[in-house]
């Protein structure tokens, strides 16, 4: 009996070796390898930005595989005890009945029908806890912060107003910002209409009001399960690297226990490790009408009481027709960025969110996983190599699970498994292949 035990465990040494010692098999832990750390470091973002043939089939080969992630993250989360809800969250739709009708396709959305939202949702005793206007306030190109072209002077005094007397009434605004990447691989802030010292910036200095009114970056990252939290910005005109809130981070912190936020997320760090929210389909969080809160609806205006609103465009690209803008793939379907906002904001509340299991256990959990599979294709004969691939496929599948479980951390498998069944598929048809080929030569 020992010796053949002895000659299975050799045989199954020498079929180890044969299985991970390929080129092909090296070439493919290469790949898994380098897909962790380019996925947990961001390093290949960059250059899928770019044009050409291969750059752009590579970047719709990412986009493929991403949207099959997130379906299978959608269920990852929704099965794990503690389901995200809605909670207090609103959204207020600017429509197409708003934006097309009304204001005639206007950009930007006149600010004074702004100012007209924050003051009837203000108002005690219907005010909302926290107001967040997911609308670029931009100053034009050319312009430096604070400036704005004079025909629009009026209807930004009239938004100033309505913000500040908000915060006088107890009701916290925050304002969209963002940034872009210069040469330098530095992350510059576009000039608002506003300048910091009116309305500073989440992360910053305080501004003498309780509460204050701020700003948050609207900058998605490329995986929209990741949670925007913080980046380093600078002025165009000062080099000076200045901390920056996200627009969904600013919000929750005004809405939630900064303190509990700042030790969770660790945001004193300079890095904070990045989360990943949990997420539902946009309508769970009662759209309201922009329209009817501007009318000062009573109905409306009274459903925004003690609510977290945030207040953007969702109107159709042309004239009320075709796609809606800013619409973005998510784990619940494609959503405008207005109800990404949401689920990152309801995420960070609740808590529902997990980090990325670290690099090197997430490579080393591929890497063995790889190993297991090429391994019993090789030891495996007939039907023994299909039901070891039958076998090997849940692990990854109950690996992230409980991962996600127990750990609240996420695993992001998929990509490496799609690797290693692509393999085992090479491996099978390569030899037939090749025979055929053969047959062919030989017979002339």
């Amino acid at each position: 009996m020992s010796g053949k035990k002895l000659s299975g465990f050799s045989r199954l040494r020498v079929e180890l070796k044969k299985a991970i010692l390929k080129k092909s098999a090296i070439s493919v832990f290469v790949l898994v390898a380098l897909w962790n750390i380019s996925v947990s470091t961001n390093v290949t973002a960059r250059f899928l930005e770019g044009n050409g043939p291969i750059v752009e089939t590579l970047r719709e080969i990412r986009d493929l595989n991403l949207h099959i992630q997130m379906r299978f993250y959608q269920a990852m989360t929704s099965v794990r005890p503690g389901h995200l809800n809605p909670g207090n969250i609103r959204l207020v739709y600017i429509d197409d009945q708003v934006h097309w009708t009304n204001h005639g396709g206007r950009i930007p959305t006149p600010r004074n029908f702004l100012a007209t939202l924050i003051a009837n949702a203000s108002v005690p005793p219907n005010q909302a806890a926290v107001i967040g206007i997911d609308m670029e306030l931009l100053a034009p190109r050319n312009y430096g912060e604070g400036e704005d072209d004079a025909s629009r002077q009026a209807e930004n005094d009239a938004l100033r107003n309505a913000i500040q007397k908000a915060a006088r009434q107890g009701v916290t605004v925050v304002l969209a910002s963002e940034y872009y990447v210069d040469e330098q691989d530095r992350n510059i802030v576009l000039p608002n209409i506003f300048t910091l010292s009116e309305l500073p910036s989440s992360g910053g200095a305080g501004c003498g009001l309780a509460p204050c009114p701020s700003f948050g970056y609207v900058n998605l990252p490329s995986d929209k399960r990741e949670i925007p939290l913080v980046e380093d910005a600078s002025k165009k005109d000062d080099p000076t690297p200045r901390r920056q809130y996200s627009f969904a981070l600013a919000m929750a912190e005004n809405a939630g226990n900064p303190a509990e936020l700042q030790e969770t997320l660790d945001l004193k760090s300079p890095h904070p490790e990045p989360v990943f929210g949990s997420f539902l389909p946009e309508e769970s969080y009662q759209p309201i009408l922009a329209l009817k809160l501007a009318s000062n609806d009573d109905a409306t205006v009274a459903s925004c009481k003690g609510k977290i609103l945030l207040i953007g465009g969702h109107w159709h690209e042309v004239e009320g027709h075709g796609s809606l803008v800013d619409r973005h793939l998510s784990p619940a379907g494609y959503m405008s960025g207005l109800g990404l906002h949401a689920n990152y904001v309801a995420s960070l509340l609740q808590p529902q969110f997990a980090r990325e299991v670290p690099l090197w256990l997430g490579i080393l959990f591929d890497l063995l996983v790889g190993m297991a599979i090429f391994t019993g294709f090789e030891y495996g004969e007939g039907k023994w190599k299909g039901l070891a691939l039958l076998i090997a496929f849940p692990v990854p599948i109950v690996g992230a699970y409980f991962a996600l479980v127990n750990a609240n951390r996420y695993l992001d498998f998929l990509f490496p498994i799609e690797l290693y069944f692509l393999h085992v598929a090479y491996e099978l048809v390569e030899p037939r292949v090749a025979g055929k080929i053969e047959k062919i030569f030989h017979s002339k």
